[in-house]
């Protein structure tokens, strides 16, 4: 299987490269192609796009960790995450969009100058990108240092330096364009594999049922695991509740979800964008709570020991399935990490832009 595993990733590998590199040409017609993509995709592509970014490393990997850790309660990271594309484009997606065609806006940076006529508060917004790109980018190449170690055997660190180094190549010929484009098709494959997730789920499980029930009636867990509301000395609700700020109002302001508003060839489409990638992160959103609530089962009927670090959870989960299958979802799983990599590598380029040299 490490083989075939290894055959697999070094073959991803190269069609993203090929792919992003495919794109070229129209990054290099200008700032506004290569920097925001400007105007250049329909609201499918865009949608699943955004959707796709969304769905990072974090919550590949980040997100059956939290279940496992937690409990069942990790399903309103879902639901909320899906709720804040639509709020995205209520309260951002006209007035972004129509200021791109109003004015000379490229970035998501440009938007405090042109707006407000404030160098000062671009200053501001480059520091706040500044603050996401080493957070978020960080957790993404982490999330891929996890993956390659698991498939290659190399250390945390060396596989997530070499991931960063793989996706900065194709980010510099491909730019936005070469991000949207690699971002959907890593979306169709996320979509693929949650087929893959769902049958995983039943063949190591046997149905939700049965997983539910083994839970609940498990020492180490309980019935407070398999309950969306939790037990009262379980701090998942609390933590649940605050996710209605963090993720479906504070998500709304993601540079990298945002700025793909730019790249919509029409305004009409936005409402089309918006649902798009609301649906498609929903659905997405199985990626981590199939595989985190199969390893709770596994835990708790004994086939797998207790572990003390979360983030191995969706890799427990690919050891108990068919090879064919935990191949596919490996793909599946570096997608997730290199979709939000490439989209912060371009934003932060974007901080300084040559419009205002």
């Amino acid at each position: 299987m490490k083989t075939a595993e290894i055959i697999v990733t070094l073959l991803y590998s190269l069609i993203v490269l090929w792919w992003a590199i495919s794109a070229k040409k129209q990054a290099d017609k200008s700032g506004a192609k290569f920097f925001a993509s400007s105007k250049t995709f329909g609201a499918l592509v865009a949608g699943l796009a955004a959707a796709t970014t969304g769905m990072s490393g974090f919550g590949f990997v980040g997100g059956p960790g939290l279940n496992y850790k937690f409990g069942s309660a990790v399903m309103y990271m879902g639901i909320f995450f899906t709720v804040s594309y639509g709020l995205m484009m209520w309260l951002n997606g006209k007035p972004m969009r129509m200021m791109s065609v109003i004015t000379n806006i490229e970035t998501f940076a440009d938007l405090g100058d042109v707006r407000y006529g404030s160098r000062t508060l671009r200053f501001l917004i480059a520091v706040n990108l500044i603050i996401c790109i080493f957070a978020y980018l960080g957790a993404q190449i982490l999330a891929g240092g996890y993956i390659l170690n698991s498939i290659f055997g190399i250390s945390v660190k060396a596989g997530g330096i070499a991931l960063l180094i793989f996706t900065l190549i194709y980010t510099v010929y491909g730019g936005m364009v070469g991000s949207i484009k690699v971002d959907f098709l890593q979306g169709i494959l996320k979509l693929f594999s949650i087929i893959g997730i769902i049958i995983g789920f039943y063949y190591i499980t046997g149905g939700m049922g049965h997983a539910t029930i083994t839970i609940a009636s498990s020492k180490l867990f309980g019935p407070q695991f398999i309950d969306p509301i939790g037990h009262p000395d379980n701090i998942m609700l609390p933590l649940a509740m605050s996710w209605v700020f963090v993720l479906a109002i504070g998500v709304i302001g993601q540079p990298h979800v945002n700025t793909k508003l730019y790249s919509l060839k029409s305004y009409k489409s936005l409402k089309t964008f918006g649902l798009i990638g609301g649906v498609g992160y929903g659905i997405m959103s199985l990626l981590y709570i199939l595989p985190g609530t199969a390893v709770l089962y596994l835990v708790a009927s004994g086939q797998v020991k207790p572990f003390k670090v979360p983030d191995e959870t969706i890799f427990h989960f690919f050891n108990h399935l068919p090879p064919v299958l935990a191949i596919i979802l490996f793909a599946g799983l570096l997608a997730a990490t290199m979709s939000t990599s490439i989209s912060f590598l371009v934003i932060g380029s974007s901080i300084y832009n040559k419009r205002y040299s």
